[in-house]
């Protein structure tokens, strides 16, 4: 896996054993976005992604308020199921995406393990520019 692999198998593992406490809370809707923020978009293929070998193809654009592509800093994480954070690593290089430089759009791919099948994982991706700060998620399930 192109993420820690054992710690998302421990976490996987961990989110499996125990339970809520039963309490329920509904979301607010979704509120407009202030002007100035950047939109963030994160899209793949498929919310299914196989696990395994196969590669998951994503893009993350960022336009301004305006509309115009924007330039600035972009850091992909993958969040597991107990809302832990993981940096994802470009391609085959093993160099994480963490304030990479970005200039509206980013094109990568990840690879989901076995160990991932069936439980909920969001792609995030976060970006900050001179414009201002954006994030933008696609939640996976991934299968076998």
């Amino acid at each position: 896996m192109r993420y820690r692999a054992a710690l998302l198998g421990f976490v996987l593992l961990a989110a499996g054993c125990g339970g809520g406490g039963g309490k329920t809370t509904s979301a607010a809707p979704p509120s407009k976005p202030p002007a100035g923020k950047l939109k963030v978009a994160v899209k793949g293929p498929t919310a299914r992604p196989k696990a395994g070998t196969a590669k998951w193809p994503y893009t993350v654009t960022a336009i301004s308020s305006s509309g115009a592509k924007v330039s600035g800093k972009l850091t992909v994480q993958l969040v597991d199921p107990l809302g832990t954070a993981h940096a994802v690593t470009y391609a085959n290089t093993g160099k994480p995406v963490t304030n990479f430089p970005f200039h509206g759009f980013f094109h990568d791919y990840l690879q989901f393990p076995k160990s991932a099948i069936g439980y909920p994982l969001t792609v995030r991706a976060k970006v900050t520019s001179a414009q201002g700060k954006g994030t933008g998620t696609f939640g996976v399930k991934p299968k076998p």
